[in-house]
C-alpha cells in the first residue's frame, strides 16, 4: 500500500458538516445490505477532516488525550503466562515489548475507540532478535472499514486491497469498533466553543453591553435623532453634550454578561462533557474540587475509566496483535499482553 493519495481539509469545519456527515452515515447503514459489492459506501474521509480539525484546534480535548496517553503507555506491560493461578511474566521478551513500537500500536488501539477504526501495518523482524521491526497507520481516508478494504485514492474502489486476504492478514491489522467513535460525540461541542469564541464581538453586543436610555424634552423627530447620535458617538469622543431637559440613564441586564455566558458554554458545559467523556471526570482534567471526598470520588470513578481502556488494549493486543507474532516470531501461544501494574482503588 504505497503511495496512497489523500485529500486534507481541516479549515473552516461547520456544524452543517457535521449534520451531513451524520445523516450520510445513517444512509449507507439503511441501505447497505441492498447494495452489492464494489462500491465505495462506508467512506469516512470527511468525517475523518472534523475529528482531526478539532483535535488539533482544541487545546482541552488535546489535553484529555494526553492524560489517557500517559496512564496507558510507558514501561507497565509485559507478556506472561499463567502459572499456577498466577501471572508469570517472561522476562527477555518482556523487555522486547518496551519501546516506540508497542507504543505506537497501543496509541493506535486507544486512537480506533475515538476514530472508530484504525488500520495498522506490522512488520516483525523476522532476520533479528526485535519481535516488531516497523509498525505504520495507515492513512484512515484511504480504509473503508466496514467493507474491510483499502483503496490507493481516496473515495475510489479501484484499485483497493481486501483486508481478509491471506497476504495482508499477515501484516494488516484493522480494529474497528463498529461505530464511529467517541469524537462523534466530543466533534459538536468543540464546534460550538469555535462558533462561540468567533461571534465573540457579536455576543458581548447583545448580552455585554448596556442600552443607553436618553430622553428628551422635545418631541420633534429631529431632536430624538440628535441626541441618539450624540449617544452613539460619545464612546470614543467621551464627551456628550445634552440639553437643559434632556436626560441619560444606563439600563443594565444584571447578570448576564458576556462573559459569563462565554465561560458558562467553554468550561462547565463543553469542556466538562469532554473530560466526563474521555476521562470520566472533569477533575482529573484540571478542574479542582471544594471537597477531599469529591476529589476522591472523581479520581475512584477516573481509575475505573482506565482499568476499561487497559482492557480494551489487552484484548485487542492478544486477539490481533499476538498471532501475527505467532505466526513470524513463534512466540508461545500461552503468552499473552499484559499490564504490569493493576490499579486499586
Amino acid at each position: 500500500m504505497n503511495r496512497l493519495v489523500s485529500y486534507f481539509n481541516l479549515t473552516k469545519k461547520t456544524v452543517q458538516e457535521y449534520v451531513a456527515e451524520i445523516s450520510r452515515h445513517c444512509r449507507y447503514k439503511s441501505m447497505v445490505t441492498q447494495m452489492p459489492e464494489g462500491g465505495v459506501l462506508d467512506d469516512r474521509s470527511r468525517l475523518i477532516d472534523l475529528y482531526d480539525a478539532c483535535l488539533m484546534q482544541d487545546a482541552h480535548l488535546a489535553a484529555c488525550m494526553q492524560t489517557l496517553y500517559s496512564y496507558l503507555t510507558g514501561d507497565t506491560y509485559m507478556l506472561a503466562s499463567k502459572q499456577t493461578g498466577e501471572w508469570v511474566a517472561d522476562e527477555e521478551l518482556s523487555e522486547k515489548v518496551q519501546g516506540m513500537l508497542f507504543e505506537k500500536i497501543i496509541h493506535a488501539i486507544l486512537d480506533a475507540r475515538f476514530y472508530g477504526y484504525t488500520l495498522l501495518h506490522i512488520v516483525c523482524d523476522t532476520d533479528g532478535d526485535n519481535l516488531l521491526k516497523s509498525v505504520e497507520e495507515v492513512e484512515r481516508r484511504n480504509v473503508l472499514p466496514s467493507q474491510h478494504r483499502a483503496v490507493k485514492r481516496q473515495g475510489q474502489w479501484a484499485p483497493g486491497w481486501n483486508l481478509h486476504s491471506a497476504p495482508l492478514s499477515r501484516n494488516y491489522v484493522l480494529i474497528d469498533t463498529g461505530g464511529l467513535g467517541i469524537f462523534a460525540t466530543t466533534t459538536p461541542l468543540v464546534l460550538a466553543k469555535k462558533y462561540t469564541a468567533a461571534n465573540w464581538v457579536n455576543l458581548c453586543h447583545t448580552y455585554s453591553e448596556p442600552v443607553i436610555h436618553g430622553k428628551c424634552a422635545s418631541e420633534d423627530k429631529a431632536s430624538h435623532e440628535r441626541l441618539a447620535m450624540a449617544i452613539a458617538n460619545a464612546a470614543q469622543k467621551k464627551v456628550l453634550v445634552t440639553g437643559t431637559d434632556d436626560s441619560i440613564d444606563i439600563k443594565t441586564f444584571g447578570t448576564n454578561t458576556s462573559d459569563r455566558l462565554f465561560l458558562s458554554l467553554i468550561d462547565s458545559y463543553a469542556n466538562s462533557e469532554m473530560s466526563n467523556l474521555i476521562l470520566g471526570s472533569k477533575s482529573m482534567a484540571g478542574e479542582q474540587q471544594a471537597y477531599v471526598g469529591s476529589a476522591k470520588v472523581h479520581e475512584g470513578i477516573f481509575m475505573e475509566r482506565i482499568k476499561t481502556y487497559r482492557a480494551y488494549v489487552e484484548n485487542v493486543i492478544n486477539s490481533q496483535v499476538m498471532p501475527l507474532l505467532r505466526y513470524w516470531k513463534g512466540v508461545a501461544p500461552s503468552l499473552t499482553f499484559r499490564y504490569k501494574l493493576r490499579i486499586e482503588n
